[in-house]
């Protein structure tokens, strides 16, 4: 059996059954939130839980001291909240052994919409080859996985990060595992996007943090004054690890190593 891999470019686009059908959910909020939560695991925090508002997360402080408040709201840090969402924040001196709650304008959202899966995990550009080897390994353990990949996109439009996202992911999960079904339309359009942009890198056009600069979700943080999170989000295959999280019809996921 092949390896399927469906795209919803808007959490919105996708349907209850269609998340119950699949073996892992995978969210990509390319600017910033899953290139920060798999930064923050890879520097060595215990954990990166998702809630989807404000007085959520601080509820759950409230009740739980040891909860560390991060995320932001339209690019801005949260006021009272520890942590921003700039994946440069998170070094292993600030933290390494903490647990982490995030809400962010899109990305939590995003992982709200997975609910149901029975695994979710976090991917984006840094961590583009650890999710494609994650899924190898399922097809390893016996199981020939059906992948929904959900992309946060940026208030309610269609993010080209995001889109460049799943189709890197679905074209590497192709070469390692020639039997892959890129299933749907937007699967094909995503695919085809990562590999018209892939072959003029190759011509040494434009590289991949020109493209992103160009985004709209890359103008505005530029434009807030984050454009070294642009550059940090453009480095294909940095970080190792995929953040997942299991279990099914999780109102707040906690995502683990």
């Amino acid at each position: 059996m092949p390896i399927e891999i469906q795209v919803a470019f808007l959490p919105c686009h996708l349907e209850s059954a269609q998340i119950a059908s699949v073996d892992v959910a995978v969210v990509i909020d390319t600017f910033r939130f899953t290139t920060t939560a798999a930064t923050a695991l890879a520097a060595g925090a215990e954990c990166v839980a998702t809630t989807d508002s404000v007085e959520s997360a601080r509820a759950a402080a409230a009740q739980d001291a040891s909860w560390l408040l991060c995320g932001e709201r339209h690019c801005k840090p949260i006021d009272g909240f520890a942590m921003g969402n700039s994946p440069l924040e998170y070094t292993a001196k600030r933290v390494s052994g903490r647990k982490l709650l995030f809400t962010t304008t899109n990305g939590t959202r995003a992982v709200t919409a997975a609910n149901g899966a029975p695994q979710v995990w976090l991917a984006s550009l840094v961590n583009r080859h650890a999710a494609c080897r994650a899924i190898g390994d399922l097809r390893e353990s016996g199981v020939d996985p059906n992948v929904m990949i959900i992309c946060a996109g940026t208030d309610g439009m269609v993010a080209t990060e995001d889109v460049l996202a799943a189709g890197a992911i679905i074209d590497s999960v192709s070469m390692q595992e020639p039997k892959t079904v890129a299933r749907g339309d937007s699967a094909h359009l995503a695919l085809a996007a990562w590999q018209r942009f892939d072959q003029k890198s190759d011509k040494q056009q434009l590289a991949l943090q020109d493209v992103l600069k160009l985004a709209a979700g890359g103008a505005n943080l530029i434009k807030q004054g984050y454009a070294s999170d642009v550059t940090f989000c453009s480095k294909l295959d940095s970080i190792n690890a995929v953040p997942i999280s299991q279990g099914k019809n999780l109102a707040e996921h906690i995502f683990t190593l």
